[in-house]
């Protein structure tokens, strides 16, 4: 496996492992900004898409 490859499946991983973060993030919503941008704050586990 070259090293872009392995660095490509990294990032893919990350994205995967924060998709809800991602996906609430990338659709401009703003309700859960004191739990996800505060510093010290983390929502482990935790399915944003229960809450829509």
């Amino acid at each position: 496996m070259s090293h872009l490859e392995s660095h490509l499946m990294r990032i893919k991983h990350f994205f995967d492992n924060n998709l809800d973060f991602y996906q609430y993030y990338r659709s401009g919503a703003t309700h859960f900004d004191e739990v996800y941008l505060v510093r010290g704050n983390r929502m482990s586990g935790y399915c944003l898409m229960i809450l829509y």
